[in-house]
């Protein structure tokens, strides 16, 4: 990679869009991935739609192991390392790297604005996709029996074979992740 490439990817995520690890220190899992595919999935602990793709969600880190690297991102005010790993214990996540974005301005700089929704990154840090992880739900309150079009799955499937994603997934359902300043 050349240094205007990481310049340009590090302009892209400055400073103020970090997030905290489970080690308790500020990372920037974009700029730590630089070299390998990346999938962010952006949760909230306790939006049911989150806790009812868990299951989905570790299926595909699983599917996916040694290709792309899924990893959780709970977007949300005044979460806390405990709550974090409990959550993660309780609902099979526990093996996915997981990060805290309490200001939520990590889901800003990188146009997360729902939970559930999932954005991939490529080897050089690039956004290159931004969606749902399936059809499942197909608005609030509005549950199929099961998921017809799995857009996460196809969207790794590409970046995994090193092929550009539909640049857009389907349009997320589930929580809003609130702008930093509102709670």
């Amino acid at each position: 990679m050349t240094v205007s490439a990481l310049f340009l990817i590090c302009m892209n995520f400055s400073l103020t869009a970090n997030v905290v690890g489970m080690d308790g220190r500020r990372h920037n899992p974009i700029l730590e991935s630089i070299g390998a595919p990346l999938a962010l999935v952006f949760v909230n602990h306790d939006c049911p739609i989150c806790n009812t793709y868990a299951p989905e969600i570790a299926r595909i880190a699983s599917a996916f192991r040694g290709k792309v690297s899924v990893q959780l991102v709970y977007s949300e005010p005044d979460l806390t390392l405990a709550l974090v790993k409990q959550h993660a214990k309780e609902f099979g996540l526990s093996t996915l790297p997981k990060w805290i974005d309490s200001s939520r301005r990590f889901a800003t700089a990188c146009g997360a604005k729902i939970v559930p929704e999932a954005v991939l990154f490529d080897v050089l840090g690039r956004r290159v996709w931004a969606g749902r992880i399936d059809n499942l739900y197909l608005s609030l309150g509005q549950r199929q029996s099961r998921a017809t079009v799995h857009d996460l799955r196809d969207a790794l499937s590409a970046l995994s074979r090193g092929e550009s994603p539909n640049p857009t997934g389907g349009t997320p359902v589930g929580c809003t992740i609130l702008t930093p300043g509102t709670q």
